[in-house]
């Protein structure tokens, strides 16, 4: 099946076909450069769908990921799937543990042995959780932009970033 997908959840929008992707960092504009990019990558191929991240993250960009997937489906006429951006994440780096920045000292964190169900947490409470439950094992695997916001305490509970 060949997806055309697209992430805008984060602070990092893509847009990925098959093997082929564009990220761009978020900076004023950036969503008017998906429709291209998608159009670059797909090139004269068939889509047989479209999916798109639902969240959470950054609300601005998930309804200007869902509308262009929207309007992209709907003129193809395949289907639009949603995607959680943890589980988007979670897969992409084989880890553990997704984690995305809900600020405030706040993550939203998804657990692969939970499907990457989000849940929005302090570090602290990420790391009490997973231990509590041995989802944490010593080298655990971490990704996602919060991640890197709570990678000093990740690091000094064993865990790994990736």
């Amino acid at each position: 099946m060949r997806v055309l997908a697209f992430d805008t959840a984060g602070p990092v929008v893509g847009v990925a076909f098959g093997d082929l992707v564009r990220t761009e960092r978020v900076t004023r504009g950036a969503e008017g450069r998906l429709v291209p990019w998608a159009m670059e990558l797909v090139g004269d191929q068939r889509v047989d769908a479209v999916a798109v991240a639902i969240g959470p993250g950054a609300f601005t960009g998930v309804r200007v990921g869902l509308a262009t997937g929207q309007g992209l489906a709907h003129a193809l006429g395949v289907p639009l799937v949603g995607i959680g951006s943890l589980v988007s994440r979670g897969h992409r780096a084989n880890a553990d543990l997704a984690l995305l920045d809900a600020r405030k000292g706040r993550l939203y964190a998804g657990y692969r042995a939970d499907g990457f169900a989000p849940a929005d947490l302090s570090v602290e409470d990420v790391l009490r959780d997973g231990r509590a439950r041995g989802l944490l094992a010593p080298g655990f695997r971490c990704t996602g932009e919060g991640a890197l916001v709570a990678r000093t305490a990740l690091e000094a509970a064993g865990g790994v970033i990736v």
